[in-house]
């Protein structure tokens, strides 16, 4: 995400339209919390957009404004520009290497 979370850009669009084929397809993703300092990852699987309360979204919501829900040993609803952003960071780094990460799994 951009340093103002007002603005999508088209490398957010692109990471988002990404994110979007990854929960249909129910994908799997590792998340390294504190980055490249983790040890092990927590592997966890896609499961929908919510918001924050865990409701599922109807067609016409604000998509920036969502949650993304997640399950692996636990629940979580990770607010989407947080999931945009580790992701982004897995790319290149731009928000540091000691901040979250996502890498999506292809199995």
């Amino acid at each position: 995400m951009t340093s103002n979370d007002s603005i999508v850009t088209i490398a957010d669009a692109n990471t988002l339209a990404d994110l979007i084929r990854a929960i249909q397809a129910g994908s799997a993703f590792d998340w390294y919390q504190w980055g490249t300092d983790t040890d092990k990852p927590t592997r966890r699987t896609l499961r929908a957009l919510t918001d924050e309360h865990g409701n599922f979204l109807l067609s016409g919501s604000d998509v920036m404004s969502t949650h993304v829900w997640s399950s692996g040993i636990m629940e979580w609803f990770t607010p989407i520009r947080d999931i945009l952003r580790a992701m982004q960071n897995s790319v290149d780094g731009c928000h540091g290497q000691t901040n979250p990460m996502m890498i999506v799994r292809s199995e």
